[in-house]
Order: structure tokens, then sequence, then C-alpha cells
């Protein structure tokens, strides 16, 4: 059974939010000006109120940018409220992609999650927070015989000695 969505601005009620959103421009605005307006959202770091790009990202964010988000984390190291951020923002990566494993450091950087160092600074190493999670992270072995790897590809010899 789907719920109403409800007009903030004039209390009327719609079948969905694809409705709701058509009938916004009604009051002159547009979905940045009614989610601002009524679901205003502060940046964690610097207080400001945070831009609207899509309902998604607006809901999804707390902060500008992800410098921002890391300022924020080294500022607040071993605060429990970071802990759970960042294995909040992790789980969110997790299960939004259906992943076997936590992500790598490459993909965190490029999703604007935190990096492995703000994991390590608050839970001791990446794999400690997955583990937190039920997870091992995708890269969890290591090269087991350096030297078979390298040798595999004969350009790489002269870094063996």
């Amino acid at each position: 059974m789907n719920e109403k969505v409800v007009c903030k601005e004039c209390g009327k009620e719609f079948d969905s939010e694809k409705a709701l959103h058509r009938h916004i421009k009604v009051h002159n605005m547009d979905l940045a000006a009614y989610y601002t307006k009524f679901y205003p959202r502060v940046n964690k770091l610097t207080q400001e109120l945070l831009p609207f790009k899509d309902k998604y990202s607006y809901f999804n964010t707390d902060f500008s940018t992800r410098a921002q988000m890391l300022k924020w984390c080294r500022l607040n190291k071993g605060n429990e409220e970071v802990k759970e951020y960042i294995l909040r923002q992790l789980k969110n990566r997790i299960d939004n992609k259906q992943l076997k494993y936590a992500p790598n450091h490459l993909e965190l950087i490029i999703n604007d999650l935190p990096s492995i160092d703000i994991y390590k600074d608050n839970f001791g190493g990446y794999e400690q927070a997955c583990q937190e999670l039920g997870l091992e992270p995708l890269y969890n072995k290591g090269i087991r015989n350096e030297k078979i790897f390298l040798s595999l590809n004969k350009k790489w010899n002269k870094f063996l000695s």
C-alpha cells in the first residue's frame, strides 16, 4: 500500500512523489526551492546550508565536498558520531551496489567516501571497519610471493635484486 505524499506548501495529498514534484510548480517553486525551504540540511563542517542538486544527493550528503568531509572526520577523530557516520557511508555504498566485498581505496575516492586513513584513525584499520559490517575488503590478502609475481613479467626483474 502506497502512502500519500503531502505538499508542505499547501497540504494537498498526492499518490506519488512524482505527482508532488509536478505540483510544486503551482507554487512558483522548483525542486531546489521546495526541498531547501521545507527540509533544510546543514553542512556538518561549516554549518552552512547544503546546496540542492537532486533529491537523492541532497538527503544522502552531509558536506559540499569530499575535502570538507575528510576535514570533519579528522577534526573529530575517534568521536562516536564520526565512527557511525563513516560506517553508514560504507554500508550505504555496499548495500546500494550489492557488493560482496567492501570497496577498495580507489572506489572510496571516486565515490566521495571516507579514505582508508579515516577508517584507520577511527577503527584501527579498514579491515576492522569492514568486519563491523560483516564483510572483508576486496583486496585483503596482499601478494603471497613477490618474487613469483614479479618474475611473471621480465621487465620487472631489475627490481628483484
